[in-house]
């Protein structure tokens, strides 16, 4: 087998499983080569490539234990310190060793992202909404029917864009309402709240444009979601009001 060193020099060696068949062991091998080390090298490898000229590499103590990410390649014979052959053991990175961690990491980094992104958050509540009872305490007793708020006029101020209208869904419907406010002559949608649940209203909110002091014709629609599947839109309505802007 051969190998090229980061010179660029070939580098002929007997790979793993040949080692394996000629019984070389840890006690054959006199040093390691190609292994980035701060010690001091303890020889000098000097080999012959095919054209003959001569290579060299430094040769570190033997390392009994690698790092995670260093494996062994191969041995080359090595006859310069006793009668007997001894051997060179080749060091290299491992690029598995080395890809696998990163890997491992863009795989959790991605799978977490996915999750993310696809997770079930539930329903998109407004968080603006709070608990609200409705004039005289009515409440919703037909669960088969929603009850509806009926407005006819709102008033917006001018100067934070502020509405002034509770935007109810009346305790005991079965459904989410969300409320969409749009301009009737530019078909402008000004303002659209999350879902808000039975017993609760959006006392709090803005339309989203600056609008002139005056009065306005607009449609506020009442868009009502099951609540067991807020995805699922049931039976809604339409009003139209006018929008007073102080």
């Amino acid at each position: 087998m051969k190998l090229r060193d980061k010179n660029g020099n070939i580098w002929e060696y007997i790979p793993l499983k040949e080692a394996k068949e000629k019984g070389i062991s840890p006690k054959d091998v006199m040093g390691d080569v190609f292994r980035k080390s701060k010690e001091k090298s303890i020889g000098t490898l000097k080999v012959q490539d095919k054209n003959g000229r001569e290579i060299t590499a430094p040769i570190y103590p033997y390392k009994e234990k690698l790092s995670y990410t260093e494996k062994v390649v191969g041995y080359i014979p090595y006859d310069a310190w006793t009668d007997a052959t001894d051997y060179v053991r080749i060091i290299r990175k491992s690029i598995a060793k080395i890809l696998i961690p990163i890997l491992i990491l863009l795989a959790l980094i991605g799978g977490g992202l996915a999750w993310y992104l696809l997770r079930d958050t539930g329903p998109d509540l407004d968080h603006a909404a709070v608990a609200y009872e409705m004039p005289n305490g009515a409440v919703n007793t037909d669960p088969t029917q929603l009850m509806m708020p009926y407005i006819d006029e709102i008033t917006v101020t001018a100067a934070d864009r502020a509405g002034h209208t509770a935007l109810v869904n009346p305790e005991g419907n079965q459904s989410y309402f969300r409320y969409v406010l749009t301009l009737t002559d530019t078909g402008e949608e000004i303002y659209r709240s999350g879902l808000i649940e039975p017993g609760m209203a959006v006392v709090d909110w803005a339309v989203n444009t600056d609008l002139e002091p005056g009065d306005y014709d607009a449609e506020l629609a009442i868009n009502t979601f099951s609540l067991e599947d807020d995805e699922t839109e049931t039976n809604g309505g339409n009003m139209v009001i006018v929008l007073h802007v102080e």
